[in-house]
């Protein structure tokens, strides 16, 4: 396997210009958590609930019957069932993509207001702004300017990261994330469908993106390796020690930062 290069964000700029000349639609694709921003604002938004009893009756039966199918006791209200088995996660005892899964549904009840403030306050009280990975600003500076398109393709709840890619100039339409299910303007407890995770990145990148050129896909985790090998340049942001001894898997391959 060869060893990735290193680029600057101005050699970064001018590998993608090269790459864009003679298309006439292309896209670049990022993870949002620990790519485009520092941590992971799923996280973020689900500590910030539970810390203020937000999770509600709504979700409690199936957050026990979650718990209970990996082995978990659970007891107690939906957020301290959430929080046993989020903690059972960080231990490595408990799955990483069902996890996702919870963090995004254990809001059932809510309304799309409430979710929407949720995600505004908590990502301010935890600092969002000042977490930005600034050394994407030239990239994303040069894909307005070029008229390509930018989408957002993340495992975090689809109304935390519609919140924090404002911040980025996303709109709802460039984002796949984790998306629960609605009756009316209340959350129910599941999902509409699988969470953009590992190799399930790519469907719902080629579904968003259509015949456009996928020209480079950014990320920071082995869970991305699979959105960067499906575009002409995998751009390794940062990456965890996971990713970054896989990185000779891929044929186009560099790593930013």
């Amino acid at each position: 396997m060869k060893t990735p290069e290193h680029s600057s964000p101005d050699e970064l700029v001018d590998r993608l210009d090269r790459l864009r000349r003679g298309r006439s639609r292309a896209a670049l694709a990022f993870d949002g958590d620990g790519t485009l921003w520092q941590g992971d604002v799923a996280e973020d938004v689900f500590h910030w609930a539970i810390q203020r009893e937000l999770l509600g009756k709504v979700p409690e039966k199936d957050l026990e019957r979650v718990a209970r199918a990996h082995g978990l006791e659970a007891s107690g209200d939906s957020n301290e069932i959430a929080k046993v088995m989020f903690d059972a996660y960080a231990d490595g005892r408990f799955p990483e993509r069902t996890v996702c899964e919870i963090m995004a549904w254990c809001f059932a009840g809510h309304s799309r207001d409430d979710l929407a403030r949720f995600a505004r306050e908590a990502l301010r009280d935890t600092g969002l702004d000042a977490r930005l990975n600034r050394a994407l600003d030239p990239v994303l500076d040069w894909a307005r300017n070029q008229e390509v398109r930018v989408v957002i393709i993340s495992a975090s709840p689809r109304f935390v990261v519609e919140e924090a890619a404002r911040r980025v100039d996303v709109g709802p339409k460039d984002i796949a994330a984790t998306t629960p299910a609605f009756e009316g303007q209340r959350m129910l407890p599941r999902l509409v469908a699988p969470v953009p995770y590992a190799e399930t990145k790519v469907l719902f990148g080629r579904e968003l993106l259509g015949d456009a050129t996928w020209l480079a896909s950014f990320g920071d985790s082995v869970f991305d390796l699979d959105m960067l090998g499906a575009a002409e340049l995998g751009v390794a942001v940062c990456p965890k020690p996971s990713l970054r001894a896989r990185l000779g898997e891929l044929a186009r391959a560099t790593v930013l930062g």
